[in-house]
């Protein structure tokens, strides 16, 4: 009796067999990944679609044109998609707010765009720049000669009728002098006041602009320039009313005058003559007439 035949030898064929199944099986999850991304990439762009046409609603229900602000709102879109992963199974929650962010992200760079402008138009410190601290002099120097030459003309009356002597007017005089810084710096106590008055009223008018610039909506119309000419307006009616302001607030003649007379008396000593209280007080008597007749004073 023959012995059997071996077994025939099938591994290779096995082998071969399970490497194509292999390679199916990789062909297969392959195509299945890029059906995936397919699908994905799908969602993302009919999830971006859907954004942009609720937005375009959105914008329409708050009455704006959509159409002035298509470019605007497929930028933000497009923002938005570039952050989200291809691999994201619902692309669609990143867009759920989209209409409101857009609207408010394009309400804000309005908004700063505006303030931009406000702020190039006013600068920092425009207000002490146009009215600067030395604007007052030329009225403070006019007040304080004036009211020296009233108080010089009591003195020369006196001068005038004998009450006192030329040594007793230069004391006087001097006096005066003591007296003028204090007075000067009480009329500029008195322009500072007005000139920060005016200061107030130029940033009042700024700051005006910066908040009807910062709370602008989306498609109001804002023009820096208006209030650039309010500006204006506001300073030049400053200007011409800061004398008068100045004035309006100095009561009466600052130089002490009522002790004039006794100041003289007492720098030229025994030579007084007698006192005289019409002269002291600047009164001019006419030689001509009798002495209690007084008519004419320089007030």
């Amino acid at each position: 009796m023959s012995a059997p035949d071996a077994p025939q030898d099938n591994s290779f064929a096995v082998a071969q067999l399970e490497g194509q199944r292999a390679d199916a099986a990789r062909l297969q999850d392959k195509a299945d990944a890029e059906t995936k991304k397919q699908e994905l990439a799908g969602l993302r762009t009919s999830s971006a679609d859907a954004a942009r046409n609720s937005s375009a609603q959105y914008f329409q229900s708050l009455g704006l044109d959509p159409s002035g602000y298509s470019g605007d709102i497929d930028r933000e879109i497009s923002s938005i998609m570039s952050g989200i992963a291809p691999s994201d199974e619902n692309p669609g929650s990143y867009f759920k707010s989209a209409p409101q962010d857009i609207y408010g992200n394009l309400n804000r760079s309005y908004q700063t765009k505006n303030q931009s402008s406000v702020d190039q138009l006013f600068s920092p410190n425009f207000e002490t720049s146009r009215i600067q601290m030395t604007m007052d002099d030329p009225y403070i120097n006019d007040i304080l000669s004036e009211q020296r030459m009233t108080a010089d003309n009591i003195i020369e009356n006196m001068l005038k009728r004998g009450v006192i002597t030329g040594t007793g007017a230069a004391g006087a005089r001097g006096d005066l002098d003591r007296q003028a810084p204090g007075i000067r710096t009480q009329l500029n106590t008195i322009g500072d006041t007005a000139l920060a008055g005016g200061q107030q009223k130029l940033r009042d008018v700024a700051n005006k602009a910066r908040t009807d610039a910062g709370t602008l909506k989306l498609g109001q119309q804002f023009d820096p320039n208006s209030y650039g000419g309010n500006a204006d307006q506001v300073f030049n009616d400053f200007v011409a009313s800061l004398g008068d302001q100045i004035r309006s607030n100095v009561s009466g003649n600052l130089f002490q005058t009522g002790g004039l007379a006794a100041t003289a008396g007492a720098t030229q000593g025994a030579g007084n003559t007698a006192y005289n209280p019409q002269a002291a007080a600047g009164v001019i008597e006419d030689d001509d007439e009798d002495a209690t007749s007084n008519k004419e004073s320089i007030f």
